[in-house]
């Protein structure tokens, strides 16, 4: 099982000197242009997109395959599903209700073209972006000069930022517990069960022992955090103030050229 939103490396590639916000906004760009994609040729500049992403965080071909290798089940039935539904020249027919057809098999690959770029964009910019840094980009700054319904506004939002800081921060989490369960388990019967259908059968014995120790990471960060007198309602005094850089002005330059040309295309 390889997770793929890994815990932040923190190596000091490219991607990691780009301000936090400029990633964001080069994930929400990918997203749309992905999803707004008709055919392969609109879907050249998230493409474009992609490729610079992984050279910047010198992301590994290989450790890319595997993960998207993870995901066959899922591709297999978005595939399915397309290529059942899909009306056209017809196939071949395997019962009155169900047959495969040409635009259905088409469609089944381009949508699952479309899941991989999803993911190979994902992956960079979560593994380069540190969740603390996620919080950071939604938080809002509480000032005390601030009024009474403004000050319970930012403190309802901040809520917020942080439970989805959280959230992505348990991703890994959980995909580490479910490994380190598998591993146990089979250390214990003996046997190595490479075959997919043997892991989607012991399933249902992974998740109990998963679900206890996700409850359990959850009580023991909420313990850390209140021993460090952590509080979402006082005022925060950073002792860094980070600005835009040169690299980040060009980073934002290159986001604007794609983004454009990828809307031009589109629109076509």
């Amino acid at each position: 099982m390889i997770s793929p939103f890994s815990a932040n490396s923190h190596r000091g590639f490219l991607l990691e000197s780009i301000d936090a916000r400029l990633r964001m906004i080069g994930l929400l760009i990918g997203m749309a242009l992905v999803f707004l994609a008709a055919n392969w040729f609109q879907l050249l500049p998230a493409l474009v997109l992609v490729i610079i992403l992984q050279v910047s965080a010198w992301s590994g071909w290989k450790d890319l395959l595997r993960v998207l290798s993870s995901f066959w089940l899922f591709f297999g039935i978005v595939f399915l599903i397309h290529a059942f539904t899909t009306e056209g020249e017809e196939i071949f027919r395997l019962t009155r209700l169900f047959s495969v057809t040409n635009a259905g098999m088409k469609s089944g690959i381009f949508f699952c073209g479309k899941i991989a770029l999803l993911v190979m964009s994902f992956r960079p910019i979560l593994t380069a972006t540190h969740p603390g840094d996620l919080m950071k980009i939604f938080e809002a700054n509480i000032s005390p000069d601030d009024a009474i319904f403004l000050t319970r506004l930012k403190r309802f939002w901040n809520r917020g930022s942080l439970t989805f800081g959280l959230a992505v921060r348990f991703i890994p989490i959980i995909f580490e517990e479910a490994q380190r369960i598998r591993q146990a388990q089979i250390s214990r019967s003996g046997q190595e069960q490479n075959s997919r259908i043997a892991v989607l059968k012991n399933v249902p014995q992974l998740l109990v022992p998963l679900v206890n120790s996700i409850f359990r990471r959850a009580d023991q960060i909420t313990f850390a955090m209140q021993s460090r007198a952590f509080s979402i309602n006082g005022f925060r005094t950073p002792c860094l103030q980070k600005g835009f850089r040169r690299l980040d002005y060009f980073a934002l330059i290159i986001l604007m050229i794609i983004s454009c040309a990828g809307y031009i295309v589109i629109l076509k």
